[in-house]
């Protein structure tokens, strides 16, 4: 069974980078663009958009589909109220 890893991705080329260097790594890369945040393009991988203040909804999604690690990266901004 393939490991599995889940990319919160923000801002910038960071979270690309990681998906591949996970996928090389013997990963199955699930990247999650924060919704008005990332802006890479992650075509080839498996996406599931997330609105950035639903992040800590994400646990029991992460479980069904069996993936155990997650790592946050690029960059977010918090919008101002």
């Amino acid at each position: 069974m393939k490991k599995r890893l889940a990319i919160i991705a923000g801002k910038g080329r960071m979270p690309l980078d990681v998906a591949h260097a996970a996928a090389e790594s013997g990963f199955g890369p699930l990247v999650m663009p924060i919704n008005g945040q990332a802006n890479s393009d992650f075509i080839g991988f498996e996406t599931v958009p997330i609105r950035l203040g639903a992040i800590g909804t994400t646990r029991t999604f992460l479980k069904e589909r069996g993936i155990d690690q997650l790592v946050l990266a690029g960059k977010v901004e918090w919008p101002a109220m």
